[in-house]
């Protein structure tokens, strides 16, 4: 769960990775929407997510939605597509096998 503490450590690692970056969560309010929005995910993965963001070569800071984007879990309904995309070809590597090849 996001805390005003580990929302004001985002900002200062953002500010770390992203000098140029205006991102000031010193302002109770600023913060309480961060962690708001940021509820369901504990303060470490916030933090992977910054550090993920800036692996994959990204040369501006992250927004709120990116932060989100790569710190929460897929959802059942994100993995859906995943799951069918696995079971369709499942489904042919077994008639391969069986040397249907249509």
């Amino acid at each position: 769960m996001a805390t005003m503490a580990g929302v004001r450590k985002l900002a200062r690692a953002i500010i770390s990775y992203y000098p140029e970056a205006k991102i000031d969560l010193t302002d109770d309010f600023d913060a309480k929407l961060w962690v708001a929005l940021l509820r369901d995910v504990d303060d470490k993965a916030i933090l992977q997510a910054v550090a993920k963001h800036v692996r994959q070569g990204n040369k501006y800071p992250p927004n709120a939605a990116e932060i989100c984007k790569l710190a929460m879990p897929e959802t059942e309904e994100q993995r859906r597509p995943q799951r069918a995309e696995f079971e369709r070809m499942k489904k042919y590597l077994m008639r391969l096998e069986a040397g249907d090849e249509t």
